[in-house]
């Protein structure tokens, strides 16, 4: 029989093998062919399956890792927004001695 890793290369050795047995014996080719299409269809279905699986698993690894960031970003705001708040009130209070200085 012929082998290949490829979906084309599949069902061309699906072909070839209901091809010799049908050789063989004429009358079960039509069920052959209908088994191999059937193994081929469930191959596939499990392939869909698994790739959408590892797509579904990578979607929430980057959604994540964005949510990671996102948090990262908004612990830096604050950090700033807390040392925007101190210098304004520094500056404030600066102000506030100055203005207590003027007569």
């Amino acid at each position: 029989m012929v082998r290949s890793k490829t979906k084309g290369g599949a069902t061309a050795a699906a072909v070839q093998a209901v091809e010799n047995e049908g050789a063989e014996h004429p009358e079960e080719m039509d069920e052959l062919a209908r088994e191999a299409s059937e193994r081929l269809s469930a191959a596939d279905f499990k392939r869909w399956k698994e790739v959408r699986k590892q797509n579904e698993r990578q979607e929430e690894a980057n959604w994540m890792a964005a949510l990671g960031e996102m948090s990262q970003a908004l612990l830096e705001a604050q950090k700033t927004t807390q040392r925007l708040t101190q210098e304004n009130r520094s500056l404030i209070a600066y102000a506030n001695e100055i203005n207590a200085e003027v007569p």
